[in-house]
């Protein structure tokens, strides 16, 4: 009967513990076991049992963000003692990824006058709801006050206050106002010659121009199609009109920077970070029935959107990691297109401007002022055939050289992702040395950082998921705060795992790693090394790999035979390989070989340009 309680708790959803009168955990579901691992429990998660769990809420009450372990704690206490029957606490758990909240419940355990079971059940669909209906709510309230295009005071609230002010003047012998009207002049032409979307984006950054002039006393409004109105109280005394609240001047020079640059007005970053179909440059349109580039506009553009299900990268994730670190906003400038080829972004290409990938993006640059900060990068698929995959690593190193030769910086950081998986027949040669190239260039070349994605789920047979993109984000994130001006006030972030030497006695074969942190794991059996013959076929040989438990950065490979002579060996074989090493932190090992294995019994060899 006791397994057949384990296996019913096993079968519940939701995290499930029961603690004795102490608060110590006495038995737990396998629901419980995964969210304690999920949410950062480390060795506490696989073995609970014994674990106190008041002192957990204890210890995370004394942290500046603590409330909830003080009132989890305080509630299962009130239950144990039987000053309440049950307790129930609304609680947020947020990762880097995603906004999360649990519902945890405590009831005393049936049967037991001290006993009491705690879970925890996921409500995040529960509060998105909630507030979603709050802004629904509050979006109505503004609508009716606000113009819903540039957020501005509409008419009716215009003449509302206008009434009030007239009335104030009357009764209470106000000084007076002054009424500032703005015109758009011929801004149909914005409209025929741009597409309305681009006379929209024009009207809203007009709109946030003008309350950037506001002052104290003074506001905005849109009174009709393409009028604004500005209000600004005038004084008792007599003043020019440059002391006026409303800052003249100030609107002045932002109305002029609008006109000069709203083709690549700058907006609050969200998914997707741009479409190709409208974009700028004529290089990232689609070809039409004749193999022409024609950009999308109209009904046709907002039939692709709404049809559009897909749409993520690593910008938006890397930035708000990196921002929420640093407590500094961070700029994003997004050139890419999926599906390329080194070819395709060749900078020999810059001079034609909009109509190829380079000059795109160096126009890009040039547009936001000439100062970049980095470069990411996330390309190789294309590249990996049998015809481009040798060249791969000289057009790659070639192309950060250009890079930072035309962005005027010698030393730009350039972070980057070593490509994962591929669900195809094609043979895997090219596929390996494209990321054995990438694995390399990191090594060859300064202030150049790149992550591994082969531990990464996929959407399809080929594009990392939406979840592990973000990962990847704020992975490269990590990486980024390594630089000295991120470390002044912080611990520098180690580099990602990467086999540093390997040494051989008899069949057991030692890979030793540098960089990571806090040694290596992996969930069960260690997977993803293979041994090959002088001509790259691979030999079933290691029938054991695991963590030296005296040097947790050193894996172990155990041999059945003597490995042949010009023998080799490979981490993430194949395009499709099933990997599973990762530091601490979840960096991913990378896929890296061949390796020559040293033939001399207790030989060594350092994994370095081979």
């Amino acid at each position: 009967m006791e397994s057949l309680g384990l296996s019913v708790l096993d079968s519940l959803p939701e995290p499930i513990a029961v603690l004795d009168q102490n608060g110590v955990i006495g038995a737990v579901n396998a629901a419980w076991r995964q969210f304690a691992w999920i949410n950062g429990g480390g060795s506490e998660a696989t073995s609970p049992i014994g674990v106190n769990y008041l002192s957990i809420c204890d210890q995370a009450a004394a942290t500046p963000n603590g409330e909830e372990g003080a009132l989890a704690a305080e509630g299962i206490r009130a239950v144990m003692d039987g000053r309440r029957t049950e307790f129930h606490l609304e609680y947020p758990c947020h990762t880097a990824y995603e906004q999360r909240w649990f519902r945890m419940t405590v009831t005393r355990l049936f049967g037991s006058t001290s006993q009491v079971v705690v879970s925890h059940r996921n409500i995040t669909h529960t509060k998105r709801t909630e507030i979603a209906a709050r802004l629904a709510q509050a979006m109505l309230r503004q609508a009716s006050e606000e113009d819903p295009l540039t957020d501005l005071p509409n008419r009716a609230v215009l003449t509302q206050r206008l009434e009030a002010l007239v009335e104030r003047c009357r009764t209470e012998a106000e000084p007076g106002f002054a009424l500032l009207f703005l015109e758009m002049d011929r801004f149909k032409l914005i409209n025929d010659a741009l597409g309305h979307r681009a006379g929209d984006e024009m009207l809203i950054v007009l709109g946030q121009r003008l309350r950037d002039a506001e002052t104290a006393g003074s506001f905005a409004a849109r009174f009709g199609d393409h009028q604004r109105v500005g209000r600004s109280r005038i004084g008792r005394q007599p003043v020019g009109i440059e002391h006026a609240a409303l800052d003249v001047d100030r609107l002045a020079k932002g109305i002029a920077q609008l006109v000069g640059g709203y083709a690549e007005s700058r907006r609050l970053a969200q998914e997707p970070l741009h479409r190709l179909v409208d974009a700028a440059d004529r290089v990232h349109w689609r070809r039409n029935s004749n193999k022409q580039p024609e950009k999308l506009s109209g009904e046709v553009l907002a039939n692709w959107i709404n049809a559009r299900r897909k749409g993520a990268g690593l910008g938006l994730p890397f930035a708000v990691s990196l921002s929420q670190a640093t407590a500094v906003p961070i700029g994003l400038i997004p050139c890419a297109h999926g599906g390329t080829s080194m070819d395709e972004w060749s900078p020999a290409l810059r001079d034609k401007g909009g109509d190829s990938l380079y000059g795109a993006m160096y126009r890009r640059f040039q547009a936001a002022g000439g100062k970049v900060t980095g470069i990411l990068w996330y390309q190789g698929e294309s590249d990996a055939n049998p015809k481009d995959a040798p060249q791969f690593r000289k057009k790659f190193e070639d192309f950060i050289a250009a890079v930072r030769r035309d962005f005027n910086d010698p030393d730009l950081p350039f972070s980057y992702v070593q490509i994962g998986r591929h669900v195809s027949k094609s043979p895997p040669e090219p596929w390996n040395l494209v990321q054995e190239e990438q694995r390399l260039v990191a090594l060859r070349i300064s202030n150049v950082q790149m992550v591994a994605s082969i531990t990464s789920a996929l959407d399809d047979g080929i594009h990392v998921s939406t979840a592990d993109l973000k990962r990847l984000g704020h992975e490269l994130a990590l990486l980024a705060l390594s630089r000295p001006i991120y470390t002044l006030s912080r611990e520098k972030e180690s580099a990602p795992p990467e086999p540093a030497f390997i040494r051989r006695d008899g069949n057991l074969v030692r890979i030793g790693f540098s960089g990571g942190k806090g040694g290596l794991h992996a969930p069960g059996r260690i997977s993803g090394f293979t041994i090959h013959d002088a001509t790259g076929t691979p030999v079933p040989m290691i029938y054991r790999a695991d963590i030296d438990p005296s040097e947790p950065t050193v894996i172990r490979l155990y041999l059945d035979n003597n490995p042949p002579a010009g023998a080799t060996v490979r981490y993430g074989y194949g395009r499709d390989p099933y990997c599973n090493l990762t530091d601490e932190r979840g960096f991913a090992v990378p896929v890296f070989g061949p390796i020559v294995l040293p033939q001399a019994i207790a030989g060594s060899g350092r994994l370095g340009d081979q």
